[in-house]
């Protein structure tokens, strides 16, 4: 009985900004593409929250794999970009079930960027458990918006995103199993990243510590995990690597490190020997970026789309990864291939995890649906990729503006709901928006669809996934 993953599926907003549009703007050409490694970065609609993410995710995936809805047992859900102190988004997305299910269990789980792991973890647990002792089916829901302070940092503002996954795990996982020794842990308290003032949207950010914590966490999980892999080597072990990322770059940096640490055989590195030296220099640095470059084109990159394209998601980072490493995955020969994927999870304040899966080629389970087969996984993430060709551009001013606008446009009285055009042009079909805010702050959502025949955006134009027979057991 291998506990796993049965189907993922990953949001993002229809609008996007480039960032070499960015960077003429703001007066820096090459910084964010040469520098950071991007190239365009997500835009939350004005008319969109993470709550209204969260629920466009859910319910496409819920609708995409015909998931029986009193199949699910539970709901763990992550966000770092609160719109309640109280409330959570687990349970504003029991409107899609309370019709026909109240009896979830599950909450929200908030560190930084690591929350999406952290519901993981409990998803997972309680779903090889005997409290599930009927065998029902979990479901982690992690979204986002990255957005920083436009009177900031230009270089902060890059790194934003956003974006939102549904991951739908249980028992019996046909093609995406976990491996329970596959796991380790780093956590400490620092103060790299950190939304302090709870009327202000953006995080204040030490850059330079944080970069150092990500880099900390990395070498300290790799070098517990190092011993339960084969001949203690990671990279014997895992055929790809999926790394968090705030931005492509820092993936790359990590992995060179990464290549570093398993050649020299030392994994615990201080970023400072007791003179205060730096013993990572940014010479030692590029060498090892050039020795590990061709396995981090092969192992790291295909994980990557949504980092370059997307930006930085939070919570869902490492899961759109996933999705997309999986779509660019070649296909495997022989039925009893399987490939390892070692996943590293930071979170700033600082929580960090890295854990392996494998992904198997054929499937566990002998009576599985046709709708949860590895090919039919691959498909349905190959028409997520093609979404972002369908996505509106937006300008640096126009971007500028609405972030401005972060920490009021969300109050009763400023709020307005968006019009047919509007919607049209900021959100995709299907998609939830954010319909009224009451004079109480209660917030309503409505669900958009194009009426227009075909068009950017309108999902009726995609493939169609093989029919799903309802899942039940």
């Amino acid at each position: 009985m291998s506990v796993g993953i049965w189907a993922i599926e990953c949001y993002f907003p229809k609008l996007y900004v480039e960032q070499t549009d960015l960077e003429r703007h703001d007066d820096c050409v090459g910084k964010y593409t040469k520098g950071l490694g991007l190239r365009q970065m997500g835009v939350c609609s004005a008319y969109e929250d993470t709550a209204s993410q969260a629920l466009t995710v859910t319910k496409t995936l819920l609708t995409k794999y015909n998931i029986d809805k009193t199949r699910i047992g539970r709901i763990d859900c992550a966000t770092e970009s609160l719109i309640d102190k109280s409330k959570s988004i687990k349970s504003i997305l029991m409107q899609l079930f309370e019709s026909e299910n109240t009896n979830i269990e599950g909450a929200d789980n908030i560190n930084a960027c690591y929350g999406g792991t952290a519901a993981l973890f409990n998803a997972l647990s309680w779903a090889d458990s005997s409290f599930n002792y009927d065998d029902k089916l979990a479901l982690v829901v992690a979204s986002d918006a990255a957005v920083y302070d436009p009177n900031g940092s230009p270089g902060a503002r890059a790194t934003g995103g956003a974006g939102a996954i549904a991951i739908l795990v249980g028992r019996n996982a046909p093609h995406i199993t976990m491996n329970p020794r596959w796991r380790a842990s780093y956590s400490k308290n620092v103060w790299d990243f950190y939304k302090p003032d709870m009327s202000c949207p953006f995080p204040t950010v030490d850059a330079p510590a944080t970069l150092t914590c990500y880099m900390q966490a990395l070498d300290n999980c790799c070098g517990q995990l190092a011993p339960a892999t084969e001949n203690g080597s990671i990279l014997n072990t895992f055929d790809y690597l999926i790394f968090h990322s705030p931005f492509y770059k820092i993936v790359e940096k990590s992995f060179a490190r990464l290549y570093k640490n398993e050649i020299t055989k030392s994994y615990i590195n201080k970023t400072f020997d007791e003179n205060n030296n730096n013993e990572w220099t940014k010479a030692i640095e590029k060498e090892w970026m050039g020795v590990a470059r061709q396995d981090f084109e092969t192992r790291v990159h295909p994980s990557l789309t949504f980092s370059q394209r997307i930006g930085n998601m939070y919570t869902p980072s490492i899961y759109s990864s996933l999705v997309s490493l999986i779509a660019n995955l070649p296909d495997m020969e022989n039925p009893d291939d399987t490939k390892n994927v070692s996943l590293f999870s930071y979170g700033s304040g600082l929580i960090s995890s890295i854990f392996g899966i494998t992904i198997h080629n054929t499937g566990q389970v002998s009576d599985c649906d046709d709708c949860f087969s590895l090919e039919n996984l691959k498909s349905n993430f190959k028409q997520i990729l093609t979404r972002l060709d369908q996505r509106n551009k937006v300008t640096p001013q126009q971007f500028l503006s609405q972030i401005a606008t972060e920490r009021t446009r969300h109050r009763p009285k400023e709020y307005s709901k968006p019009s047919e055009q509007q919607m049209k042009e900021t959100l995709f079909s299907d998609t939830y928006y954010l319909s009224d805010i009451d004079d109480k702050f209660r917030r309503t959502y409505g669900l958009y669809t194009e009426t227009v025949e075909s068009g950017l955006g309108d999902s009726s134009s995609e493939p169609k996934s093989p029919e799903c027979k309802k899942h039940r057991k």
